[in-house]
């Protein structure tokens, strides 16, 4: 299957969980952006935000993990 045929899967979370996704082969970097996010402290409420409403609308992406740790600033 052709690269833009194909569905992506989206991964927020700490350092160890995003990264065990893009070990996995999960990661795609463009010049728009990236289908992954490591939640750190220095990154504001609002930077986290937008991450995820960025993802919620981009077609390719077919599903969007999050952990626990994120669930507290997109509930």
């Amino acid at each position: 299957m052709a690269e833009e045929d194909g569905k992506l899967v989206g991964v927020i979370g700490d350092e160890d969980t995003v990264t065990g996704f893009l070990l996995a082969g999960v990661g795609h970097r463009t010049m728009e952006g990236a289908n992954f996010l490591v939640v750190k402290n220095g990154k504001s409420e609002r930077e986290r935000e937008a991450v995820v409403e960025d993802f919620v609308v981009l077609p390719r992406l077919m599903r969007i993990f999050l952990t626990l740790c994120t669930l507290c600033f997109v509930r």
